[in-house]
């Protein structure tokens, strides 16, 4: 017997006694109230008897008996005859007739007998009064039948004695012994079976209680398991939960130890699961996650551990097995995961990303190999890389950086942000074609920071979805409030890799210039090589959603090599960004030319109008010109102007640079 099991028992033991306690102590009043209750029905009974007497046998003769007079022969030998059987038979013990003074007149045992003394004693008085006086004694304990101290049971009864022609007027009394041996014998029967009845009663009483107790104990007991069990275990697959998977990692580093093998640390998350619950429901996401879990568990090993943490998360436990044999088992989980199935009749391809980490090379505890685990999981899901290994430079900035998160949280929330505009100029004809929105954080002690001083620490976080909400609400109502002096004009705004990746932002965007009532043509969204290289698929979707609702998307940083050709053959947007590296250098670098010269053939061969970043020198803008670019934005032209500025120009006060032209 389990040591839970035996804890069940003794429970149910403890309850039970204490149950038995009060039945037992009910059942001994029961009992007592009985056997009080047999007692007193048997006084009535023969009190009842005493009364019978009193009513048939001496009514004839009571009138005498009030006369003050001795008895006559003839009342005597009425009495005798009417009581001398009772007496024989042993109906009563005792039968005498006592006049008001006490006196006994009439014995039936001595019927013959003078009368005696005066005796008026308690009873006596008590019945002369007009009472009753009936209950168990002992026959010949009283002084006139000679005080003896131990009798035969007997119920002693006194009644009045009533004249026939007066009937209140008390003339005697009555004093009977009844035995009490055949009364009690009759009441005995009786009350052994109202014991057996009600004892029997209880003890069954008390069977069911013990047998609910023991229903109750068992199922507390089995409620108990079973919360133990969910307290450890996820209801919808029966994996360990995140809290038995910690226990299993700490489990595993523990054994391993004493023996010195490795222990591989892997979180799974599945990607695109989002899109399955959208669109076909929850209860084919939770089929999925069950095959997932299934599938899963029949590549490890009896030792090995698989749970789920939450969600589309799962973690693995590999003890003793290193990288090479963890790399191994994770490419092949990966690749049972990615089988196809069918749910609701439409054919599913699932796809996981892995990252793993291994004790004790790259961490001594549960929560440092879970949080490498982690980061392996953003790289292995940034890079599209499918399985990922923790390493040193995966980790994230310093400790300093949080600092900066609380700093960025507040000053969202007290809105120090500002945006600056700058221009876009035509090449070929200086003409004024749009701006660039571009963000500021006006820091209370640092000042004006440039993106480059926080836009990596903000974009790790989910306030960059409120920023860019902010910089895009910010800009296109700038433009709608330029009116008419914007007429025509276009307006970008950045957005991040995170941004991409958020399926809402997108339908956000179009739903902010309906309510602008701003023409979406007039909007381009630029959008990084690198936020393509982290997620394509996701990222060619998103672009196609702006497209269809006509906000143009522009390719920002073009150059830096990450979009290979048959990527942006098949991406809809509609204009490329070329790097500032390469346009700074088109005046001194015939590399740079070619690069940039290449580079403008392809946007215009796709259709695509081509823009030059941080054009500085009219040398590199007449090189531009002659490579046919079409627009160009930098210092020659104007910086980034504040809205006062930006208005100005639009004014026509005129450049901040002159515009070069042929």
């Amino acid at each position: 017997m389990n040591s839970e099991a035996s804890r069940s028992l003794r429970r149910f033991v403890a309850y039970a006694t204490i149950a038995f306690v009060p039945i037992f102590g009910l059942a001994v009043v029961l009992t007592r109230t009985t056997a009080i209750a047999s007692q007193q029905d048997a006084v009535a009974a023969a009190l009842l008897q005493a009364q019978t007497i009193n009513r048939s046998a001496l009514r004839p003769f009571v009138d005498e008996l009030g006369s003050n007079q001795t008895l006559s022969p003839t009342v005597r030998e009425g009495l005798k005859a009417a009581t001398t059987a009772l007496v024989d038979n042993t109906t009563v013990f005792r039968l005498r007739l006592r006049d008001i003074s006490g006196r006994v007149v009439f014995d039936a045992l001595h019927p013959n007998a003078l009368p005696g003394q005066p005796d008026l004693n308690e009873d006596i008085a008590v019945v002369l009064a007009g009472g009753i006086v009936a209950g168990r004694a002992q026959f010949g304990a009283d002084a006139v039948d000679g005080g003896r101290p131990v009798g035969v049971d007997a119920i002693e009864v006194y009644l009045p004695i009533v004249s026939s022609s007066a009937p209140f007027r008390v003339v005697g009394v009555l004093e009977l012994y009844v035995p009490y041996a055949p009364i009690a014998a009759a009441h005995a029967a009786t009350l052994r079976q109202t014991y057996i009845v009600l004892l029997g009663g209880l003890l069954v009483l008390w069977l069911v209680v013990a047998a609910i107790l023991w229903s109750v104990t068992s199922r507390v007991h089995r409620q108990s398991d079973a919360n133990k069990y969910l307290s450890l275990h996820d209801p919808l697959t029966g994996m360990p939960n995140r809290a038995l998977f910690a226990d299993r990692v700490e489990h595993a580093i523990n054994a391993n130890a004493r023996t010195g093998l490795p222990v591989s640390i892997a979180i799974v998350d599945l990607d695109r699961f989002k899109e399955v619950n959208d669109t076909l429901g929850h209860a084919n996401g939770d089929i999925l996650l069950n095959c997932v879990a299934q599938r899963m568990m029949q590549e490890l090993r009896p030792g090995d551990t698989a749970a789920r943490l939450g969600g589309d998360e799962f973690g693995l436990v590999l003890p003793g097995v290193g990288a090479q044999a963890a790399r191994s088992i994770l490419d092949r989980i990966q690749l049972v995961i990615g089988r196809e199935l069918e749910l609701d009749g439409i054919p599913v391809t699932p796809n996981a990303s892995i990252g793993w980490a291994e004790w004790p090379e790259q961490g001594n505890d549960v929560d440092h190999l879970m949080r490498r685990a982690d980061l392996a999981l953003y790289a292995a899901k940034d890079a599209g890389m499918g399985v990922v290994r923790y390493a040193y430079e995966l980790q994230p900035a310093d400790v300093s950086s949080l600092g900066l998160v609380a700093e960025l949280r507040h000053a969202v929330a007290k809105n120090e942000f500002e945006l600056l505009y700058q221009p876009k100029v035509e090449i070929n004809t200086g003409q004024l074609v749009g701006f660039e929105a571009l963000v500021r954080w006006r820091h209370p002690e640092r000042g004006l920071l440039a993106p480059s001083d926080f836009m990596n620490v903000l974009e790790t976080t989910a306030l960059i979805g409120s920023l860019t909400r902010w910089v895009f609400d910010t800009a296109m109502g700038q433009l709608v409030d330029w009116g008419e002096a914007a007429s025509g004009l276009s307006m970008s705004v950045n957005v991040s890799v995170r941004n991409v990746r958020d399926p809402s932002m997108a339908s956000w965007f179009e739903q902010r210039l309906v309510a602008l009532e701003l023409d979406p043509a007039r909007v381009i969204i630029e959008i990084t090589e690198t936020a393509i290289a982290t997620d394509p698929r996701r990222v060619m979707e998103h672009i196609a959603q702006l497209d269809a609702a006509g906000i143009n998307v522009s390719l920002d940083d073009f150059g830096q090599g990450y979009t290979s050709l048959s990527q942006l053959s098949t991406l809809r947007v509609s204009e490329l960004k070329i790097d500032r590296e390469f346009t700074s250098l088109t005046h001194s670098s015939l590399k740079a030319v070619n690069i940039v010269a290449a580079a403008i053939e392809l946007g215009h061969r796709l259709g695509l109008n081509v823009v030059a970043e941080g054009v500085e020198s009219a040398q590199s803008l007449e090189a531009l010109r002659d490579l046919g670019c079409d627009e160009a934005q930098g210092y020659l032209f104007a910086g980034p102007l504040s809205e006062p500025d930006a208005r100005a120009l639009l004014a026509g006060v005129g450049w901040v640079s002159a515009v070069p032209t042929r």
